[in-house]
């Protein structure tokens, strides 16, 4: 073999080895996995006309539902290089739509909570509902359907809600909700109304996530890597926030003072001017 014709070889071996990992990188991109299963959910896969129980580690396709009864209630991780959990809550029933970006889940009936840090440019998380859907590239919400309505709470940075018509489609026309309000959405019709958060919804997030990382904890030590991933990605992300509140804090702070020393300066300036 010529000099050449092993370069040849050589290059030949690497790009086949490069597109096999790429490949690999791709799949596992869109791959999507059970980390919490509390009782006996129960999933059918795609194709499927029998329910089996929902366990640990069980691997998650687009088209598969997923029903809780009460006091059951699955984690679902969508993985990649981004922290993306949904909880399905008891008495649910969901449908995985699409496991990569843009990602999607159906909730048909129940409530929903979905964290994820922020997304690439372009990409999205939706949840859809009979009634509406929300969406985010990065945030905490919760998503419930009771009947004819649709209920879209937002606990960090902000989600996008819409209606949807009878037909299924998109009612031109979304509102956004920040972190501490909640949108209300009739059955085919747009949303409009904002209302603020109780105290204990608040409290079940905030709960929710401390559960998730002594969970993560767990499966790290399992040798779970993604695990490991994803709860490094979320007290970041936590850190972070609370030095955004601080730093806004601070910043207030600074206004506060600012504003009150100017005022301050305002008055001694206009009790000399009267004192002439």
């Amino acid at each position: 073999m010529t000099r050449g014709s092993r370069y040849a070889f050589i290059m030949l071996c690497i790009t086949f080895c490069a597109l096999f990992l790429l490949s690999g990188i791709a799949e596992c991109a869109g791959e999507a996995k059970v980390i919490m299963a509390q009782g006996a959910p129960k999933i059918m896969k795609k194709g499927a006309s029998d329910w089996v129980i929902c366990k640990m580690n069980t691997a998650v396709d687009n088209g598969d539902r997923i029903k809780t009864q009460k006091n059951e209630s699955v984690e679902i991780s969508f993985l990649g290089k981004t922290a993306k959990v949904v909880k399905v809550e008891e008495n649910s029933d969901m449908v995985i739509r699409k496991t990569d970006s843009p990602y999607s889940v159906e909730l048909l009936n129940g409530s929903a909570m979905a964290f994820l840090e922020k997304l690439p440019k372009g990409s999205t998380f939706e949840i859809r509902t009979p009634a509406g859907l929300s969406g985010a590239r990065g945030t905490g919400w919760s998503v419930s359907v009771d009947k004819l309505k649709a209920i879209f709470k937002s606990f960090e940075n902000f989600i996008y809600v819409k209606g949807i018509d009878a037909s299924g489609n998109e009612i031109d026309g979304e509102l956004v909700v920040r972190s501490g309000w909640e949108a209300i959405v009739e059955m085919f019709r747009k949303p409009e109304k904002l209302e603020e958060l109780a105290s204990g919804d608040m409290e079940k997030w905030n709960e929710w996530k401390k559960d998730l990382l002594e969970r993560l904890e767990k499966l790290k030590e399992e040798g779970f890597e993604e695990a490991g991933q994803m709860q490094n990605r979320i007290q970041e992300l936590e850190e972070k926030k609370n030095g955004d509140v601080r730093d806004a804090r601070d910043s207030d702070n600074i206004s506060s003072r600012q504003e009150s020393s100017s005022s301050s300066r305002q008055r001694d300036g206009d009790y000399f001017t009267n004192d002439r």
